[in-house]
């Protein structure tokens, strides 16, 4: 008896692995500034997006040319924008103020809700522009 619950424990993390690569989406972005991604300044450069464990999960940036990354907790859901959803394209938004810019949300297209990233907002008073990046499906994916 003893052997069969190992197995089955066994079995049962190797599916809950399997499902957490099944639902890993994997895109690739073009940045042409730095940016603050959670505590981090990110260089301009090619970064690597993934997101593991469904919508709700992690948000993980590499720039493996630059050798930095960061891992970001989503915060809460949202409705992507009407604009981008009209053209369809997955992309990262970016809040930018006078001396710095910070992702602000990540849209990984049609099928998904905009997950918000957590950051310090601009000051108040200082002009704010949004910055979109679009993101393309990584090749294999």
């Amino acid at each position: 008896m003893k052997s069969l619950t190992t197995k089955i424990t066994i079995a049962t993390a190797f599916l809950a692995a399997a499902a957490g690569v099944a639902s890993a989406q994997t895109m690739k972005a073009e940045v042409p500034f730095a940016f603050h991604a959670g505590n981090k300044v990110m260089p301009p450069g090619t970064y690597i997006v993934r997101i593991t464990g469904g919508e709700r999960g992690l948000i993980a940036l590499s720039n493996f040319d630059a050798r930095q990354s960061a891992m970001l907790a989503a915060g809460p859901l949202t409705d992507p924008a009407k604009e981008w959803r009209k053209a369809g394209a997955p992309v990262l938004s970016f809040e930018c103020g006078a001396n710095r810019c910070a992702l602000d949300e990540v849209w990984m297209g049609p099928a998904f809700s905009a997950q918000t990233i957590r950051h310090p907002r601009v000051t108040s008073g200082e002009p704010v522009a949004l910055k979109l990046v679009r993101l393309e499906k990584v090749n294999g994916e």
